[in-house]
């Protein structure tokens, strides 16, 4: 059976923190390097030891760019134009999916398919009914981040079990620290001297972290403090009610014609 086609990037050393949560106005993004393979390599290690040269980068895959510099500043508008089977799609993915190393983390990038793919790879009818910019808003992976983990947290309150909120938030924070831990790798990579110094000493401190939030995932209940299950309970509420307020925001920007009051 074939393998799904895997999009691999890897860029020169970035000068922006890959971890930091304030939006970049930018994107500068030098040595970059596209190629799309019919299966995934072990980690990006092995990408960069198996894809040196020219030659080798060829050998691995197909390679769509090479050595390029990619660079987008806010308020400018962009096109992008080539050939069909160039690449094209697979550059927009490749940023809307953060697979470029050099793009901070809390850069918000969607990107609208001309088709809904996963309806389409099943054969099923397309939603004609979903307007434009519920298309736009389904494309954004950051806003239907927070619909999930609020839907999560909301429906662990809904049991009668007490400790279901507690093994929500423990989990959220779980899932986060593995994606801090990924980040921070990718950020250790990308730095060097005494940038490097403390993006080694960041990685430490996340895998650390993770460490800790699994111990914690694991506990079993009877080992769980009373005390510590009054703090996660509050922190899950807590979490669900800034979820909550984070969507009611985005909602009433882009419907405030429906939260008028009479």
């Amino acid at each position: 059976m074939t393998s799904a086609p895997t999009i691999l990037a890897t860029c020169k050393q970035t000068r922006f923190h890959l971890l930091d949560e304030n939006p970049s106005s930018e994107i500068d993004v030098e040595g970059l390097n596209i190629i799309v393979t019919s299966s995934a390599p072990e980690s990006t290690e092995d990408v960069k030891t198996k894809t040196k040269g020219k030659a080798k980068a060829k050998a691995a895959g197909r390679e769509l760019i090479s050595d390029a510099h990619l660079r987008f500043k806010a308020g400018v508008h962009y096109g992008l134009l080539g050939r069909n089977g160039t690449g094209k799609s697979t550059l927009l993915r490749a940023m809307a999916e953060k697979l470029i190393p050099g793009i901070p983390h809390a850069t918000r990038i969607a990107i609208l398919q001309q088709t809904d793919e996963q309806e389409e790879s099943y054969g099923a009818v397309l939603n004609q009914d979903k307007t434009v910019l519920e298309s736009v808003l389904s494309s954004d992976e950051s806003r239907n981040e927070s619909v999930r983990m609020a839907d999560f947290l909301s429906k662990s309150f809904e049991t009668e079990d007490p400790m279901q909120p507690v093994r929500a938030i423990r989990k959220i924070r779980h899932q986060k620290a593995e994606k801090h831990l990924f980040l921070a790798h990718k950020n250790a990579s990308l730095k060097s001297g005494a940038r490097g110094l403390q993006a080694r000493k960041e990685l430490k401190a996340a895998e650390i972290k993770l460490e800790a939030t699994s111990e914690k995932l694991a506990q079993v209940v009877d080992d769980i403090e009373a005390d510590e299950v009054q703090a996660d309970t509050q922190a899950a509420v807590e979490t669900l009610q800034s979820l909550q307020s984070e969507l009611e925001d985005v909602s009433v920007k882009i419907f405030p014609s429906t939260h008028v009051l009479n």
